[in-house]
């Protein structure tokens, strides 16, 4: 118990030497501070901020910026800009013909009806024996004459759909789809005279379409009568005026002329001898390069080789024909 005593007195004692010691001991010694003036201090910031790196842009900024003042850039985009004003301007253009033609449809249907009824009434007039066989020609002439506008206006409107057979040929041989790929015959035969034939011209055995009767012996009586221009030396006389002069000679025939601006080309031809309707179309044909006469179920057509309808039969070959 005693040596107890003395160890906890030892201890205590040790203890209480060290906090002396410990309190003998000196402060650290702390410099005092100087104030430095203002213009050394914002001298020492620049040096410091000079001597770091500047910082770095990302890509982004980068190609951003580049695209942004690009001179090929903005030139490429106010083209892109141009081009999609023009393309609004030709949607905007054709949508007004499109409205156009659909209403000169409609409005030539509207003829033909009235037309149709109106050689109904004069043909059994004519079986009655009320009228001459003149005036039933003379209404079957007004009547194809109005069947052959609306072909006309339903061929416009077939142009602007891309329903014509050129066009669908033309698609077809470079793969525009609708048709098929491949080379597709449709009928319409390259610039080789009036008879059309040659290497890239349709088959041989390609089947061409007879007109129906009883327009087809009316054509062929048309094409047999001997015309009167022998004494007709024509020229430079434009290629519209010409086809006139010649439908002239058949008014119970129906003519359809779609030549378009190539109709004010001036031609020279001299129509001499004995010629038939058949001679002069040929003549013609020969003397124009690409003009084609074919026959239709309401008539002939002049037209070129370029705007030829499907299977349309030459009038050359349909007079070679026996009926």
């Amino acid at each position: 118990m005693r040596a107890i005593k003395l160890t906890l007195l030892a201890l205590f004692g040790m203890t209480a030497v060290a906090f002396a010691q410990k309190a003998k001991e000196p402060a650290p010694f702390t410099p005092p501070t100087v104030a430095m003036p203002p213009s050394e201090s914002i001298l020492i910031g620049k040096i410091k901020e000079a001597g770091q790196p500047p910082a770095k842009s990302s890509l982004e900024e980068l190609l951003a910026k580049a695209l942004q003042h690009s001179p090929e850039v903005q030139v490429a985009e106010a083209k892109l800009r141009e081009a999609e004003a023009q393309l609004r301007q030709t949607r905007l253009q054709v949508a007004q013909k499109m409205v156009e033609m659909q209403a000169s449809m409609e409005l030539q249907q509207h003829v033909l009806s009235n037309t149709e009824a109106d050689y109904k009434r004069v043909a059994q007039m004519h079986e009655r024996g009320a009228i001459s066989s003149g005036e039933l020609s003379e209404a079957e002439r007004r009547l194809l004459a109005v069947k052959g506008q609306l072909a006309q206006v339903e061929a416009q409107v077939n142009a602007l759909t891309g329903r014509l057979p050129a066009l669908a040929n033309l698609a077809a041989n470079f793969g525009g789809g609708g048709v098929g790929a491949g080379t597709h015959y449709t009928g319409v035969q390259p610039a080789q005279g009036a008879l059309g034939g040659g290497p890239d011209g349709p088959p041989a055995d390609a089947p061409k379409r007879m007109p129906v009767p009883p327009m087809a012996q009316r054509m062929r009586k048309a094409l047999d009568q001997s015309m009167k221009l022998s004494d007709k030396k024509i020229e430079n006389l434009p290629l519209k005026e010409v086809i006139e002069l010649v439908r002239q000679q058949v008014p119970s025939v129906p003519f359809l002329v779609k030549v378009a601006d190539r109709g004010d080309n001036p031609i020279n031809i001299d129509f001499k001898g004995d010629l038939t309707l058949a001679s002069a179309f040929q003549l013609l044909c020969d003397s124009v390069p690409g003009l084609r006469v074919v026959v239709r179920d309401y008539g002939f057509m002049v037209t070129f080789d370029d705007d030829l309808p499907e299977h349309a039969m030459d009038v050359v070959e349909f007079s070679s024909q026996k009926p």
